[in-house]
């Protein structure tokens, strides 16, 4: 523990964050300013560091409940419920969880809220445009991240096309022909998606 305090003639920015509608700056100081050794602070946007113990994101969490119209010929109509959470971090929408019952949907979102904050691979609410042109491995497959949406990515094969998943090979030729015409030249997967690999050899930043 050092018998030092305050940031002393150093502060090295390196995030921002808000406070109500001003954008300040977070940096390391000299020495901690509290007995948990920390050594965080905050430079507002009069040139004045202050001491920093707080949120680093700014994060929303909007829920809404709906019905909506499931149609039928052979069952008939019915009204069914529907529910969305949509995390929103810094301005940015990162994550939406879709569900019918929205307590279940709410604990859904912990789970998802926090592999947000911690994720240490590329997302679009922080990356944005940035992640458009990078090179991929999706399903093993090389690929190419066209467009961003929320937290969604548009990707295409490198070469070729996406080869149908197991699921619709074992279904047969009428599901494999399906799988194709909708994704074989480029999909929409999730930016936390378990099958993306971020660092393909040579195309990292």
């Amino acid at each position: 523990m050092s018998d030092q305090w305050g940031h002393g003639d150093k502060f090295e920015p390196f995030d921002t964050t808000w406070m109500g509608d001003q954008l300040i700056e977070i940096g390391w100081g000299e020495n901690p300013h509290s007995r948990q050794d920390n050594r965080m602070y905050a430079r507002t946007t009069d040139g004045t560091i202050h001491d920093f113990n707080g949120h680093r994101r700014s994060v929303t969490v909007n829920l809404a409940t709906s019905n909506y119209m499931k149609s039928s010929d052979l069952s008939g109509n019915e009204i069914r419920k529907w529910c969305e959470a949509t995390i929103v971090i810094d301005g940015k929408v990162a994550k939406r969880v879709k569900g019918r019952d929205p307590l279940e949907t709410l604990l859904r979102t912990h789970h998802a809220l926090s592999k947000v904050l911690n994720a240490d691979s590329p997302r679009v609410w922080r990356d944005g445009d940035k992640l458009i042109g990078r090179k991929i491995y999706y399903r093993s497959v090389p690929a190419i991240i066209k467009s961003v949406h929320d937290d969604e990515l548009f990707i295409v094969p490198e070469v070729g096309q996406f080869t149908p998943s197991a699921y619709a090979i074992e279904e047969g030729p009428e599901a494999v022909a399906d799988w194709l015409a909708d994704y074989a030249d480029g999909m929409r997967v999730n930016d936390d998606d378990e099958r993306i690999w971020w660092w393909r050899k040579g195309d990292t930043e």
